[in-house]
């Protein structure tokens, strides 16, 4: 019986000694007021949103410059691609454009080309999201590329035909994850690859 009493005295003063007693910071709604917790939580949402912001904006389209088109047929071309791009991503900017036919040695012939530096970085997840942004505006995935996009490590790849009022376009989009460009070709119709239109 002597034993028993020493344990549960051993016990009792283990218990206030070390650990029954409230802390301050254990349960923050009793120290904080219910408003206060509440600003709480919005300046770390606020936190939150502007660190993911920052992680997705891409550190070149701050330093790149948005160029003219050099032809109308580049002018009709950046309104057919444009305006999806700058939905997509925010903002997009034409770095580099060629406008002079290219010939390649299987007889395909690139009509003209632009790159865009988009504002968020460019990953697989939003490529994926961009091909459906086209198809919702009636690019029709062509066989050029595959009606699905390509995605590998550093690059993702698609094409598309597009009917407007005044063209028929057989685009290709190239996106290189490293470099964080899109380049956007026009090809002529009837070539090879577009045979199963």
């Amino acid at each position: 019986m002597y034993r028993l009493a020493l344990v549960l005295v051993f016990l009792a003063a283990t218990l206030i000694f070390t650990g029954c007693s409230k802390k301050e910071g254990d349960e923050p709604t009793k120290y904080v007021s219910q408003a206060g917790l509440e600003q709480l939580t919005k300046q770390a949402a606020q936190k939150s949103a502007e660190v993911k912001s920052v992680a997705k904006d891409n550190p070149k389209f701050n330093s790149s410059r948005d160029i003219n088109p050099e032809s109308q047929a580049l002018k009709n071309l950046d309104a057919v691609i444009r305006p999806v791009l700058v939905q997509q991503f925010g903002e997009a900017k034409r770095v580099e454009q060629n406008n002079e036919p290219v010939s390649d040695r299987d007889g395909d012939v690139t009509l003209n080309s632009m790159q865009y530096v988009v504002r968020q970085m460019l990953n697989e997840t939003n490529v994926r999201k961009l091909h459906a942004a086209l198809k919702k505006v009636n690019f029709d995935p062509s066989i050029r590329l595959g009606t699905k996009p390509t995605v590998a490590t550093s690059w993702a790849a698609m094409s598309f035909f597009k009917h407007t009022a005044g063209s028929t376009y057989s685009i290709a989009l190239r996106i290189d994850f490293k470099k964080q460009i899109i380049i956007v070709e026009s090809y002529k119709l009837g070539s090879k690859y577009d045979r199963l239109m």
